[in-house]
């Protein structure tokens, strides 16, 4: 099967003109599909070979208001090394790179980004595919600011409700409280209608895994579908605090667990209701304020696995491979 892989980027922003200030969004999508079917990776081990292919995304918000710029990136991956993520925000103009948070969905069975190396240090990532995501992520975010109009925004956290998540370890342990943020549109053909809507939730998208052998946004994919098709403009998805180990609930009542793309989009369509149902009565907000603030804290890498894949992931640069991680 093959369908399309995508990156979407949404941008909200406050835009000063003639004294008055702005709410504006811009979206742009850029496709990101390999031209072959390359490994993919769900955690540490072997990468697997897929036979086929679902569409995987990346969406962007971007703030600003009096020179303060926010750019919130979600790619649709396990995760997304700072060497990657730096290297597209060198290629970003009028936003500070600190000011561009980049972030993934977590979904197990997307392409290998970490580029993990086995034992004898070698690695089965694609760097050519993973150099030229890097290009896109830069140039979708830039491109999105020639294609901005003027929104209002809601806001809204509630509790999503029905069977999406539990705690592997203590299934009643998790945090069922999803966010949602929505831009709606206050001009133009698209006057009172969403152009996008961000939803954050805490969950492991590893429905299918490794195992099923497809590139996927796994529970995303649906997700997004559903979002758009009920009016919702763009939808993105950034993952919450799901820890370890908040995951979907597949568990079926023989014992066994729905691992399917079914699933996928059973839950997928579930938390877009949800998300619909928790902004719908959410107040308007014509200017919301806007603040960006960051604070650095480094832990100690004590395993000594994880050790070894920062000194021989080429992902990772000399400096950091050389030096010593246990501070």
């Amino acid at each position: 099967m093959k369908t399309k892989i995508s990156f979407i980027i949404l941008l909200f922003f406050f835009f000063t003109q003639a004294n008055s200030q702005t709410f504006k969004a811009g979206v742009a999508v850029r496709k990101i599909t390999p031209e072959e079917l390359i490994p993919i990776s769900g955690g540490m081990g072997t990468p697997e070979i897929p036979t086929g292919k679902k569409a995987i995304c990346l969406p962007v918000p971007w703030f600003w208001k009096k020179a303060i710029h926010v750019a919130i990136v979600s790619i649709d991956n396990l995760g997304w090394p700072a060497y990657l993520g730096d290297r597209s925000r060198k290629l970003v103009k009028g936003i500070a790179p600190e000011n561009i948070l980049i972030g993934v969905t977590h979904t197990h069975s997307a392409p290998d980004a970490y580029a993990f190396p086995d034992e004898q240090g070698n690695t089965a990532a694609d760097l050519e595919y993973l150099d030229w995501c890097v290009k896109q992520v830069a140039d979708a975010v830039n491109d999105a600011l020639s294609k901005l109009e003027p929104v209002s925004l809601k806001t809204a956290v509630g509790e999503a409700k029905g069977k999406i998540a539990y705690n592997y370890y203590a299934p009643e342990l998790y945090d069922r409280r999803m966010g949602v943020i929505q831009a709606i549109a206050t001009s133009g053909k698209n006057k009172g209608k969403p152009i996008a809507t961000l939803i954050n939730y805490a969950t492991h998208p590893e429905i299918l895994g490794t195992d099923r052998k497809l590139i996927s946004p796994d529970l995303c994919g649906p997700l997004y579908d559903r979002i758009e098709e009920k009016g919702g403009g763009v939808a993105l998805f950034m993952n919450s605090a799901q820890g370890g180990m908040v995951t979907a609930d597949t568990r079926l009542e023989n014992g066994k667990e729905a691992n399917d793309w079914n699933e996928c989009i059973r839950i997928g369509n579930l938390m877009a209701d949800e998300a619909l149902r928790i902004i719908e009565t959410a107040q308007t907000q014509e200017n919301p304020e806007l603040f960006c603030a960051s604070k650095t804290i480094e832990f100690p890498i004590e395993s000594e696995i994880m050790q070894f894949v920062l000194k021989n992931s080429p992902l990772v640069s000399s400096e950091d491979r050389n030096g010593d991680f246990t501070k």
